[in-house]
């Protein structure tokens, strides 16, 4: 795993978590900062637990009914966003394993 990829990875970890935030998502964004943590001090262990989050992680549903920032309007499109960020963690992950 290169330097580079390490980052690549606690970058779209940073970016998720931000939107999270934005969509007042606290329990993943709280978690995926602490994989991040992870994912800085040791890359492989790290990317290992990310992806072990990941089936789980792939349940969340941003919902307005669930407390989160987002209007029925918005419900879809704010999911396929947060689809397109599990894809990338998972794919940055599977990378930094070598997968």
């Amino acid at each position: 795993m290169t330097p580079q990829e390490n980052s690549q990875l606690a970058a779209a970890i940073d970016q998720t978590v931000s939107y999270l935030n934005t969509v007042r998502e606290t329990r993943w964004s709280h978690r995926l900062s602490q994989l991040r943590s992870m994912v800085e001090a040791n890359p492989e262990a790290g990317a290992t637990q990310l992806l072990a989050a990941m089936p789980e992680f792939g349940g969340l549903y941003l919902t307005i009914k669930s407390g989160h920032n987002v209007s029925e309007r918005q419900e879809m499109p704010s999911n396929a966003k947060l689809t397109e960020m599990r894809n990338a963690l998972q794919t940055l992950a599977e990378r930094q394993l070598g997968r």
